[in-house]
């Protein structure tokens, strides 16, 4: 009988942190699309903060996301972290820099396949370490998102899948951020958005 009632007080305990913790989520969720209405673009999964969003918001406020305007805001959109993929694709020898590589992160969600892409090629030394970073920040976590502009409007790929292409400009999890200006700097503050607190 007390082995029944220990039960019962543990089941409703991890019961009462659950909706406890789904309330929290929430809450963060809410006032990060209160903020910047139209700056994330899924739920964040608790990775990121208000200064993720206002790096971007600081030089362009957010326009609503419309697929396939040229837009060089960067939205944030997050995924679980075992349907995101980074690679360095090989794009051969270059005459200048030598042989380069580009960075690409496919990420999926229930509706689509994403790709994101890093605007220019690498020398590939540098894309290959720069996937290795990705690689090494996503290791232990649920969730990755990634800020991208340029955001395609939905077209099948080869594969008969719906298809968005973006270019990529950071990626973050809950242990690291790697990419441009991850950090709201008080250099980058005074200079694009002194009004942001």
């Amino acid at each position: 009988m007390r082995k029944n009632i220990e039960g019962i007080v543990v089941f409703f305990f991890l019961l009462l942190s659950s909706i406890m913790s789904r309330g929290a989520d929430n809450a963060h969720l809410a006032k990060l699309k209160s903020k910047f209405p139209n700056g994330l673009l899924s739920d964040d999964y608790g990775v990121l903060n208000l200064k993720d969003l206002a790096l971007n918001a600081c030089r362009l406020k957010p326009p609503p996301f419309i697929p396939g305007a040229t837009h060089s805001y960067q939205y944030w959109i997050c995924f679980e972290r075992k349907n995101v993929l980074p690679t360095c694709d090989d794009e051969g020898i270059d005459e200048t820099e030598g042989h380069i590589g580009r960075v690409n992160i496919e990420a999926r969600n229930k509706e689509m396949v994403y790709q994101f892409f890093e605007s220019r090629p690498w020398p590939i030394r540098d894309c290959r370490s720069f996937v290795k970073d990705l690689k090494k920040i996503m290791k232990g976590t649920s969730h990755a998102c990634i800020s991208a502009s340029s955001i395609s409007k939905e077209e099948k790929n080869e594969k008969g899948q719906m298809e968005r292409i973006g270019f990529l400009h950071r990626f973050k999890t809950r242990t690291g951020c790697e990419g441009e200006e991850c950090e709201l700097t008080k250099k980058f503050k005074k200079e694009y958005c002194p009004e942001f607190e």
